[in-house]
């Protein structure tokens, strides 16, 4: 693609990649023929997109040939964007054993100012939550409109009593989309997923007691939306049908962002 179109940079390579994947499947499922690969890949519905989406796969299949065409035809879209909102909870947000803690955040996609955006690419979400048992937690956000994506699921070998302190977690799968409306975010605690947590150690102090106090707390989130702003969309639009690769969670500690193309 970078030889078809030579100055295409890495974010705009990401749009063109988005435009070139096939969604077909047989039945609604996927089976990766990869030796030693026997899981089935059940599809959910985009309720945004005439797409599907995998939790392992994405989108779709990258198409190479249609890849090439892409990156041969594809106009360069306009500057990047970055819309944020920062929410500080106090007092905090009390999070229950095996309960969860939901947020929703009103984006207005800074509508009327400089760095408006009407066209998704990827988001950002850093959330600042205390526990007693870090992989116990899990991390999803809906988009206004409502396509749901993992941010980070639990982790059974995280026994860790750190929490979430400024952890930034990053996903594509909302690209093309409408950044204006409510965005919902949802803490899970997954009480048990952890074999080795205070609270399935008897109740140490500062661990997991079989009483009541809480798993943790949401303190803060930050939401960074980043994209693209024309003037000639409507309002609503349906989004680009592709996404590409592993895009339904990934955690990033912030400083291993070092730019925005992220790919």
């Amino acid at each position: 693609m970078i030889e078809a179109k030579n100055n295409i940079v890495p974010v705009k390579l990401s749009s063109a990649l988005a435009l070139a994947v096939s969604s077909e499947t047989d039945g609604g499922v996927w089976t990766p023929h990869r030796k030693g690969e026997g899981r089935e890949i059940t599809m959910v519905s985009s309720a945004s997109a005439s797409a599907s989406t995998a939790m392992l796969y994405g989108f779709g299949l990258l198409d190479a040939a249609l890849m090439v065409q892409q990156a041969v035809q594809f106009q360069l879209v306009s500057p990047q964007r970055q819309c944020s909102y920062d929410v500080t909870l106090d007092p905090a947000r009390r999070l229950p054993p095996g309960g969860e803690v939901i947020l929703a955040i009103q984006s207005d996609a800074c509508s009327g100012a400089a760095n408006e955006i009407n066209t998704l690419e990827h988001v950002q979400v850093t959330v600042n939550i205390s526990s007693v048992c870090r992989g116990d937690l899990s991390v999803e956000m809906t988009s206004p409109s409502s396509t749901r994506s993992l941010l980070l699921g639990s982790r059974h070998n995280d026994a860790s009593e750190e929490g979430l302190k400024n952890w930034t977690l990053m996903s594509v799968q909302f690209w093309g989309e409408q950044a204006r409306g409510v965005w919902t975010l949802k803490v899970v605690d997954h009480k048990g997923a952890v074999g080795k947590c205070g609270r399935r150690e008897g109740g140490r102090e500062g661990g997991r007691g079989e009483g009541q106090s809480p798993s943790g707390e949401l303190m803060g989130v930050a939401l960074t939306l980043y994209g693209t702003y024309d003037p000639q969309r409507p309002p609503q639009v349906s989004a680009h049908v592709g996404c590409v690769v592993l895009c339904c969670w990934m955690a990033l500690p912030v400083e291993t962002l070092l730019w925005r193309g992220l790919f």
